[in-house]
């Protein structure tokens, strides 16, 4: 909407250096007022990939029935192989929803990237899956990780995939399905949250 442009052209000009609030359009003046707000907020709060999550949010549906054209639109504005992988990792998070009968059922079904991109639904070998094949169609070095996982409460059991991407010459590790949200055990169901917490986590905290 036209608040959230208005967010972005702010931070944008931040991020540029410069901001001149009288170059506001006088029909986005009643928006001056959020001016302060958010200018306090992208200095206490924004990360070094502020920009790069906004540019995901804005992604157009258009873009997104295809998975190089996707690629292309996401990492279009990314300075480096970290800004590439996180707007894989956060258009994905953002965007696929965990498949809960699926995994209920205990009946886990290979499929292509191209699928789960039309699904929009996926296991956690889904979403390695996805980002594997995203990350390569952006040039980068990516690995497909099965392993352990456990939950609070639950005995360590071999039913988890992530990744494993190549920044800057070094290989740093992405769960695209814990960014994505958490399963809640008791209630047998999903919740859907941005953990930026999985994003290059250090392998003694993941």
């Amino acid at each position: 909407n036209t608040l959230q442009l208005f967010i972005k052209e702010i931070f944008l000009s931040i991020n540029r250096g410069t901001f001149d609030l009288s170059q506001i359009r006088s029909r986005d003046m009643k928006f001056k007022k959020y001016f302060l707000y958010y200018s306090l907020f992208f200095l206490f709060c924004a990360t070094p990939y502020t920009q790069i999550d906004l540019h995901v949010k804005s992604t157009p549906p258009e873009v997104e029935k295809s998975l190089d054209q996707l690629v292309t639109y996401l990492t279009a504005p990314a300075k480096n192989e970290a800004e590439k992988a996180r707007a894989i990792f956060c258009w994905i998070t953002r965007n696929i929803d965990f498949d809960i009968t699926e995994y209920n059922r205990g009946e886990y079904i290979k499929r292509s990237s191209e699928e789960i991109l039309q699904r929009r639904r996926a296991i956690c070998d889904g979403y390695a899956v996805l980002f594997k094949q995203m990350a390569k169609a952006a040039g980068l070095e990516a690995v497909y990780i099965k392993g352990y996982s456990k939950g609070y409460g639950e005995q360590l059991r071999q039913d988890h995939a992530w990744n494993a991407v190549k920044i800057e010459g070094r290989w740093q590790l992405v769960d695209c399905t814990w960014g994505a949200g958490s399963f809640d055990g008791y209630e047998r169901r999903f919740k859907k949250r941005f953990q930026e917490y999985y994003f290059l986590t250090p392998p003694d905290q993941f």
